[in-house]
C-alpha cells in the first residue's frame, strides 16, 4: 500500500499505466511528425533559397542587357563620335589617293 492512501501499487498502476501508455505514444508521434514538418520546411527553405539565387542571377543578366536610357545615349555618342572619326580617314585616305603627285622616273615615264 501506498503510504496514507489507502490503495495498492498495483492497482494504481493498472489504473494510471495505460493511459500514461497513451499519453506516451501520443507525443512521441507529436515529436516525429515535428521532425518531419522540420524537415520538410528545411527542404523547401533550400528551394527557395536556390530560386531567388537563380533570379537574382536573371535581374543581373537583365540589368546587363538593358541599358538605361542615360548609358545608352552615352555609349551612342561614343559610337558616333569614332565613327565620326573613321568617315575623316577614309575621306583623309581618299583626298591622298587623289592628289599624290605622279613622280617622274628616269626616261620622263610617270609612275604612280
Amino acid at each position: 500500500m501506498v503510504a496514507g492512501a489507502g490503495y495498492d501499487a498495483g492497482v494504481l498502476a493498472a489504473v494510471a499505466g495505460a493511459p500514461l501508455a497513451m499519453l506516451v505514444l501520443y507525443v512521441k508521434g507529436l515529436r516525429e511528425q515535428l521532425r518531419a514538418a522540420r524537415a520538410e520546411a528545411g527542404a523547401r527553405a533550400a528551394i527557395v533559397e536556390s530560386t531567388m539565387e537563380r533570379l537574382r542571377d536573371e535581374v543581373t543578366e537583365v540589368r546587363r542587357d538593358y541599358a538605361t536610357k542615360e548609358e545608352w545615349l552615352r555609349e551612342s555618342m561614343w559610337a558616333r563620335g569614332r565613327i565620326e572619326q573613321m568617315a575623316a580617314l577614309v575621306t583623309e585616305l581618299q583626298a591622298d589617293a587623289r592628289w599624290e603627285p605622279r613622280v617622274r622616273g628616269a626616261g620622263g615615264k610617270e609612275r604612280e
